[in-house]
């Protein structure tokens, strides 16, 4: 029976090794890869079996020396060490009863079948416990019988398992290709998960996304031939990933950004590129209900469609309907809140709660492995937690070894068989880290030993006594471990863990004083000779050799007392320490930038951590993390660039901004099996890491950018160049500017200050003379709080030498720099006037003293020095130059004899050789008495004005000259009424003329004369005087009519003439003031010509008067009255008494005065002349005291008045003709002691005034008050009545009556509107108080048209910080043409930096845009274009700015352009016979009734060029231009061509239009392009009239 169970067991074994081959042959595609793996399994636990068997003896009961005992009986397989593989491994058959070998006991009862023998290979201790079952001496036999039969089949039985293990391996292989090509060919593919495929994916990643993301590379053997999905982002994908950018062009980073997802969505379309209702990473922001739309409701949607209860539509269309109100609604009911459909403010923080739990996933956690060592094939239990159901990874050493493995308990245990291919060797020390990757992330690592696989042959015999040096000693069977000692014994050992070397304390009892022995593992005596001296403790270091790394050391002591019990110490590999070397204080990480963290040391990969400022070396670090930054992907890798942006947790599932401020870096390093440990609670010390020794400060994401100079520019020293850059983000306001070059740096300002943290600046700058010259030079910009945050010139600049001369200018007789400004013919450069003051101009360059003595040289001979040491400075400024353009004035003393030989020195102040001499000039002395004469005679009929007196106005008084009967004077000049800047003035009123005065004035340099002259008698004349003769010649006048107005409502006044001969017009501009009256008392209504006015109310009505001609020889006052919205000349002026004269500054109001007291009689006959008796009076507009009264046929004012105050009123009288005149009254009523009560009236702002917001825009406010007491007055801004804003509260008036004013910077948050107003009150007394009309504030932006040539340009006006430009990339313009439907892109300007200094445009195709720093605006502007080709109607325009992340904002200006019917030109054509033709055209039909017609001519000359009779053509160039003013009536508009040239020694030379010549062939064309205010558009739109084409004519000879 004993002997039939050995062979039983024996044949078993033999069958073991022999069965695999023959049921494969009959079982093929029944066969799993799993029976196949079992099978495998079996062979070499056989394999251990037939060795342990054949190679250990059996050994005596422990400890007693005497005969072998009964062995105990086997104990059942633990489920632990030995467990089940389900049903994919056959189970064993049960095992009959027995009884148990050589106990005499009855035999046992039968056990239940077991699972397949566990994978893990039979230890000895194992083997040894089988052995002892068999302790009596007939099992001795069976054993060694056993014995010499295997060891004559041993050599056979090992090959043969060997090759049957290679067999098997090779059928596994097969049968896997097999099985996937049925499965892909008879399987229907799952259906692909929908994945939000849009973070950036890289090594060290995980989730559903990583997954799909291999699957999808699986699909090419090329790219990803190893087609693990595990959902675990490792080097096998991250080569993967390199192979499929190097296959698309993409640059090789194996990372999945940006460029990357977006070609994997092209390559594998809606696979990668769908999304799922999935919970957002980021929480909710903003508010929303139905209505709302944008990312903020998606990202409500996909929250909603994790809840399919309350949201079954899962629609994440990103706008709030129906469906996602009624699915908040019942989201906000299972949470408890109000039912509002809305999510709220209280909705918002719930979600984003569940938000962060939801997103708040935890890794799994591997607690153990079992067994913990072996080879290939066996079965390894893992248990721990956060296993998933399905789809469990595991990972060894960067790779992926098995995928699929499921978790049948719920997630706390995982069995596999362990793979022949595992990343691990038997020889390596160190044991296997081995984790698990799951959706949850990837596991902490568990060490596994991988154990050796004997080769072929017979492996080697123990020698027993053998012990090499620093090798364990093999623990024999027939040794039995002693009993540990009573007397020794060990408590504790501290550390339980450590690297070799590492010392060691263990605490116990009975340690002797010296020859105390440490076992170590399976060394005995693995550390001798330690001495204890307190009998309690024994250190010593951790010896080498002696146990494995990651293996649980065996630790006794021995000594002659014993050996003591043992206690484990875990072997650790030897801690290289982590070391952080960048940041380690006081550096500056910017935000956006490439910012390099590094380290030294480490055992494994470095984990980079952001920390608190307050983290400690010596404390646990947990609760100071801010965020993990980076894993990286090898060991010993030493440095990581960041972008000090963001954070994340460790599974890389939620990421956060990283605020700006003070930090540490923590690098944390990996053991060797791949685990991180912060902090060992147990033995409360650290992990290896570090942190930064101090902080280290991150800064917001800042630049600066330099525009000017940027390379290749050539500058001079002295040379004064402008330094023109941007910033962003420069926090404290301040940045350092430096020349870098020459072989040194300078300092140009060390702390410039800025006014704002972002925008464009500039500074000039002189290069000093002592800068080397040189090539290389460059201006770096930093920061001048952190030098990290700066920028260079692109390009260096090259600075070269100056050289040093002084070139005289002025005064010269043949040149000067100053001649083009006084024209051609002026003496001020070639000649000096004695008594006056002479003009020295020179230019410096490089002179060392930057000072200058100036002499007087007479026929080239010193003569006088005029001045000395002065400072070459620019007007007005403090700093003294070595080069540039300078000027002095000198005074020319009557001492200098006159002369023309004289020349000026200018030498430099301390080297005389440094000189420049002018040119020969002339200098004369006036007399002390010089004469002035002239003819005064009336334009239009040549007559002279006889006996006309002439007002002379000097220094010293006034007298009276007469004309003689030829209408000439003379008078006679001291030269001491001139000198000194003294002025001479002719005054002169002929009734009915225009009034006149002509002047002599004393300039700088030379007396000079000016005649104004109306434009229509010809041109106003100036000239230089530099002898005793001032000839002023025939002065001509226009005979010219006073003019009053009168209207029932407050108007703006303009007055228009023309001569209807020529069509040349012109006219007198209103002013901003609105009235009841004008009176003009001097003469503006000039005869001969056709006159009319324009009228504007307060609501921008405007009406026209009919033309008005008055013949030459009349003289009376012109009246226009505009009642009852009906405008008229009067025929006659009736005269009303009392006269009224001017009474304010502010006004073109005239009035007659009167005072009365209350409680007094007021009694006063107004009177009516040169009218048709009789009179009708009536009060027109205004009111009379209370109490007053105005007899409607008398004109009798009369009563007594009861109330004081100012009272105003207009006065109107009409004859029996109808025909009206009006009088402005102003009736002030005192009080009964003599005073006013208090009053104000505001005069500006005026109705409809415009001011365009834009920084130092602002408001001057004007105001009379009377009788206000405090002096004090508030100031406020009214919007549409009501009070908006304070202007100021109290200001102080300098008495309690007069007329004041008061500037105002308008605020850049006032909104923009045409209602607004302003209010000013006594601060003492609110009811006085007054409120201007209406005015409008804007934007400033516009559209306008220009024309040139024919040629039409769009102009476009807008306002734009320029604080905002780092943020943006580039303008949008959109444009809406006449019929089109929606707007469509008409331009993107990408280039729109700016320089203050001057316009920098930036040009893209058609449109080209720039910035005007002086008015602070910009402005695109369109390439001229025919007429042809604009149609008639408006053009609409929109800019957006795109910022410099791609995003586009809404349209912020908003402007319209709109052409107007095209017009024609209706002559000249053809070929006519004067020089001088009348240019006639129609007017659009649609032009707007408010706006004056103006139109441009511009003449073209044609010039007919032939090569030869066949070869002829044509060419044009400008030759004139001029305006032409069409009446308001015309249809049709007329101008003749009337060529003008100014005199000579006029301001005004170079405007002239010239003749037209006989035989001469022209073109000509016109247009009409103005600005209108739209109050509805806060912006003006531009219009143009054009003319279908242009005319050519010729001249006939």
């Amino acid at each position: 029976m004993k002997m039939g169970n050995i062979f039983l067991s024996s044949s078993l074994l033999i069958a073991l090794v022999f069965s695999p081959i023959a049921a494969f042959a009959d079982h093929t595609d029944f066969h799993t890869i799993q029976q196949l793996q079992s099978q495998l399994a079996s062979l070499q636990q056989a394999f251990f079996a037939l060795f342990a068997a054949a190679a250990t003896p059996a050994q005596p009961s422990q400890g007693t020396g005497t005969a072998a005992q009964p062995a105990t009986p086997a104990k059942k397989a633990s489920a632990t060490t030995t467990p089940a593989v389900s049903s994919v491994v056959p189970a064993e058959p049960a095992t009959p009863a027995h009884p148990s070998p050589g106990t005499g006991q009855p035999a046992t009862s039968a056990q239940p079948a077991q699972p397949a023998i566990s994978a893990q290979p039979t230890s000895q201790a194992e083997s040894s416990a089988v052995v002892q079952q068999q302790s009596s001496q007939e099992t001795k036999e069976i054993i060694q019988n056993l014995r010499t039969q295997i060891s004559e089949t041993r050599g056979k039985l090992l090959q043969q398992l060997q090759s049957n293990i290679r067999s098997l391996q090779t059928q596994v292989t097969e049968l896997q290709s097999k099985q996937q090509a049925i499965v892909k060919s008879q399987e229907v593919p799952p259906p692909v998960p929908e994945i939000a495929f849009t973070r950036t994916l890289r090594r060290g990643s995980s989730g559903d996304d990583v997954k799909q993301l291999q699957e999808f590379l699986a699909k090419d053997k090329e790219v990803y031939p190893q087609g693990f999905a595990t959902g675990y982002y490792g080097p096998a994908t991250e080569a993967a990933v390199k192979r499929f950018q190097e296959k698309h062009g993409l640059e090789q980073v194996g990372v999945v950004g940006p460029k990357t997802r977006e070609k994997l969505k092209i390559e594998g379309g809606d696979v990668i590129a769908k999304k799922v209702h999935k919970v957002p990473i980021t929480e909710i922001k903003s508010h929303a209900s139905r209505g709302s739309s944008g990312e903020e409701v998606k990202k409500i949607q996909e929250f909603l469609a994790t809840f399919p209860n309350a949201y079954p539509e899962k629609l994440v269309t990103g706008t709030f309907g129906p469906a996602t109100e009624r699915a908040v609604k019942k989201f906000q009911k299972s949470a408890g809140l109000t039912e509002t459909g809305a999510v709220d403010k209280k909705t918002k923080e719930t979600i984003n709660d569940l938000i962060m739990h939801i997103e708040k996933k935890k890794p799994p956690k591997i607690i153990d492995v079992s067994p913990s060592s072996g080879t290939a094939g066996i079965v390894v239990a893992l248990r721990g937690k956060g296993f998933t159901m399905t789809d469990n990874a595991i990972f060894v050493k960067g790779r992926t070894v098995l995928t699929g493995l499921p978790s049948r308990d719920g997630g706390t245990s995982i069995e596999f068989i362990l793979p022949s291919d595992i990343p691990c060797s038997s020889s390596e020390p160190a044991a296997c880290p081995i984790k698990v990757i799951n959706a949850n992330g990837i596991s902490n690592a568990k060490p596994f030993k991988l154990a050796k696989i004997f080769p072929e042959g017979t492996p080697p015999e123990p020698i027993p006594g053998s012990n090499p040096a620093n090798k364990p000693s093999p623990k024999l069977p027939s040794e039995p471990e002693p009993a540990p000692s009573k007397d020794v014994v060990i408590t504790s050992i501290n550390p339980a863990a450590g690297p070799v070397g590492m010392i060691v304390t263990v605490t116990g009892i009975g340690f002797t004083a010296n020859k105390n022995s440490v076992n170590f593992g399976t060394v005995k005596r693995a550390v001798y000779d330690l001495a204890s001296a307190d009998g309690k403790t024994l250190a010593f270091a951790v010896p080498q050799g002696a146990c494995h790394i990651g293996e649980t050391c065996a630790v006794s002591v021995t000594n002659s007392h014993g050996t003591s019990n043992t206690l484990p110490f875990l072997l650790l590999q030897q801690v290289t320490p982590i070391k952080v070397a960048v940041p380690n204080g006081g550096e500056t990480f910017i935000q956006g930038r490439s910012n390099s963290i590094q380290w030294t040391g480490g055992t494994g990969r470095a984990h980079l951590l952001l920390v608190g400022a307050d983290t400690l070396a010596n404390a646990d670090p947990a609760n100071a993390i801010v965020g993990w930054i980076a894993t990286t992907t090898a060991a010993n890798q030493g440095s990581f660039s960041w972008n000090a942006k963001t954070v994340c947790t460790f599974e890389g599932n939620v990421c956060s901004k990283v605020e700006p401020g003070d930090y540490k870096i923590l690098a944390l390093s990996e053991d060797e099996v791949g685990q991180l440990t912060l902090w060992d609670t147990g033995l409360e010390r650290p992990g290896n890491w570090d942190v930064s020794d101090t902080i280290f400060r991150i800064h917001p994401n800042a630049s600066v950018t330099i525009f000017k100079p940027n390379g290749y520019e050539y500058f001079t020293q002295g040379q004064k160049i402008v330094i023109c850059f941007d910033v962003y983000n420069i926090i404290d306001k301040a940045v350092k500017i430096t020349l870098v070059g020459g072989g040194t740096s300078r300092t140009i300002n060390a702390n410039y200050g800025l006014d704002q943290i972002s925008g464009n600046y500039v500074l000039e700058w002189t290069i000093p003379y002592d800068v080397p010259p040189a090539s290389d030079y460059v201006i770096r910009i930093e920061d001048a709080s952190v030098p990290e945050i700066f920028d260079t010139s692109d390009e260096p600049f090259t600075i070269v030498q100056t050289p040093t001369y002084i070139y005289v200018t002025a005064p010269n007789s043949s040149y000067s720099y100053y001649g083009w400004w006084y024209g051609p013919g002026s003496e001020i450069y070639r000649t000096w006037l004695i008594d006056f003051q002479g003009l020295v101009s020179w230019y410096s360059s490089n002179i060392p003293s930057q000072a200058v003595n100036i002499n007087l040289l007479k026929g080239g001979v010193f003569y006088k020095s005029l001045a000395k040491n002065f400072t070459q400075k620019y007007y007005g400024g403090s700093q003294d130059y070595s080069s540039g353009w300078f000027s002095i004035n000198v005074p020319v003393s009557s001492d200098i004899p006159p002369g023309s030989d004289y020349s000026v020195e200018v030498m430099d102040a301390s080297d005389p050789a440094i000189r420049g001499v002018s040119g020969a000039f002339t200098i004369r002395a006036l007399p002390d008495q010089f004469t002035a004469s002239g003819r005064l005679i009336d334009y239009l009929t040549k007559q002279p004005f006889v006996n006309e007196k002439i007002e002379v106005s000097t220094r010293t008084g006034k007298t009276t000259i007469v004309t003689d009967a030829n209408g000439a004077f003379s008078a006679s000049i001291p030269k001491s009424s001139i000198i000194n800047y003294g002025h001479i003035d002719f005054l002169t009123d002929p009734s009915c003329y225009e009034n006149k005065y002509f002047s002599i004035n004393g300039s700088t340099y030379s007396p000079h004369f000016y005649i104004p002259v109306f434009e229509f008698a010809g041109k106003s004349r100036s000239a230089s005087v530099y002898s005793g003769e001032v000839k002023f010649g025939d002065i001509p006048y226009w005979q010219r009519m006073p003019l009053s107005v009168s209207s029932d409502v407050p108007v703006r006044h303009n007055l228009y003439y023309r001569d209807s001969v020529t069509g040349r017009a012109s006219g007198w501009w209103w002013y901003d003031q609105y009235a009841n009256q004008y009176q003009f008392q001097y003469d503006i209504v000039p005869v001969e010509l056709d006159v009319w006015s324009k009228l504007e109310d307060p609501g921008r009505n405007v009406s026209y008067t009919p033309y008005l001609k008055l013949a030459s020889g009349a003289c009376s006052e012109q009246v226009l009255t505009s009642f009852d919205k009906t405008q008229k000349w009067e025929p006659y002026p009736i005269v009303i008494s009392p006269p009224a004269t001017r009474s304010d500054y502010y006004s073109y109001n005239y009035r007659a005065e009167f005072q009365t007291k209350v409680g007094s009689a007021l009694t006063y006959a107004m009177s009516a002349s040169g009218g048709v008796a009789p009179y009708a009076w009536s009060v027109a507009t205004g009111a009379l005291p209370p109490g007053i009264t105005l007899d409607p046929s008398s004109g009798l004012l009369s009563g007594t008045t009861t109330a004081a105050g100012t009272y105003e009123a207009m006065i109107r009288v009409t004859d029996a003709n109808g025909v009206n005149n009006t009088q402005m009254i102003r009736i002030k009523a005192y009080t009964p002691t003599g005073t006013l009560p208090p009053a104000i009236q505001i005069y500006y702002p005026t109705p409809n005034y415009i001011i365009s917001q834009w920084p130092g825009s602002g408001i001057h406010i004007y105001w009379w008050s009377s009788s206000i007491a405090s002096k004090s007055v508030a100031i406020d801004l009214m919007k549409g009545g009501n009070f908006y804003r304070s202007i100021t509260p109290a200001y102080a008036q300098s008495s309690d009556t007069g007329y004041f004013w008061y500037s105002w910077a308008l605020p850049s948050d006032i909104p923009l509107s045409s209602d607004y107003s302003i209010k000013i009150y006594d601060t003492a007394n609110s009811a006085v108080a007054a409120e201007s009309r209406q005015f409008a504030v804007t934007s400033g932006t516009g559209a306008a048209w220009s024309h040139w040539s024919s040629q039409y340009s769009p102009y476009l006006s807008f306002r734009f910080a320029t604080s905002s430009l780092p943020f943006i990339k580039e303008f949008h313009l959109y444009e809406k043409k006449p019929g089109d439907v929606k707007f469509s892109l008409a331009e993107t300007f990408s280039v729109i930096y700016q320089c203050k200094t001057c316009q920098i445009s930036s040009l893209s195709g058609r449109w080209w845009i720039w910035y005007n720093q002086w008015g602070n605006y910009w402005g695109a502007s369109g390439w001229g274009l025919p007429s042809s080709s604009y149609e008639r109607g408006t053009y609409e325009y929109q800019l957006t700015t795109v910022s410099t992340d791609g995003v586009e904002s809404p349209p912020f200006a908003k402007m319209q352009l709109r052409v107007l019917e095209k017009f024609s030109l209706l002559e000249p054509s053809g070929t006519i016979g004067t020089t001088t033709p009348i240019i006639k055209w129609t007017i659009p039909s649609d032009w707007p009734q408010t706006q004056d017609k103006h139109f441009g001519i511009q003449v073209d000359t044609f010039w007919d060029y032939c090569y030869d009779r066949r070869s002829c053509y044509s060419y044009s160039y400008y030759y004139a231009g001029f305006g032409a003013l069409v009446g308001p009536h015309d249809t049709v508009g007329f101008r003749q061509y009337e060529p003008t040239r100014y005199e000579q020694n006029t301001y005004y030379d170079w405007w002239s239009v010239p003749p037209l010549y006989a035989g001469g062939k022209y073109s000509v064309d016109m247009g009409a392009t103005f600005s209108m205010f739209d109050p509805a558009l806060s912006s003006y739109i531009g219009y143009a009239a054009m003319s279908t084409a242009p005319v050519i004519f010729s001249i006939s000879p």
